[in-house]
């Protein structure tokens, strides 16, 4: 088999399992909870903030905290969207208020609302 033959094969058969594999990647990133936490932020609020004290469902403080992420690192400059945004940086994050605020303005330099500081 010449190197020619062997590399088209090489790449056939790379091809061909990227075909079969990568279809069931994207199912690992869909989440029904999460899905529904993302929906209801304040379910997820409650719950992450009830895990930070207490953990005793493993997979739900994860999913709670993963939405959390999510729902902090929205690029939703409108009064809430920047309302939610530093809602959940601070409970995900150990940082000043005012450090939070400081990473919204990056996210939303135009915004005209005052970024609640306590």
């Amino acid at each position: 088999m010449t190197y020619k033959s062997f590399i088209l094969l090489l790449m056939a058969l790379t091809l061909l399992s990227g075909f079969l594999v990568v279809p069931g990647l994207s199912r690992l990133k869909h989440n029904s909870e999460i899905d529904y936490l993302t929906g209801h932020p304040d379910t997820a609020f409650r719950i992450f903030s009830q895990c930070k004290t207490e953990v005793s469902d493993v997979n739900r403080c994860y999913n709670a905290y993963s939405t959390a992420v999510n729902l902090a690192n929205t690029t939703d400059c409108s009064s809430a969207g920047i309302n939610q945004q530093f809602r959940f940086k601070t409970l995900i994050e150990s940082s000043s208020a005012r450090t939070v605020a400081d990473e919204i303005k990056i996210v939303c330099p135009n915004a005209r609302i005052n970024i609640p500081l306590t």
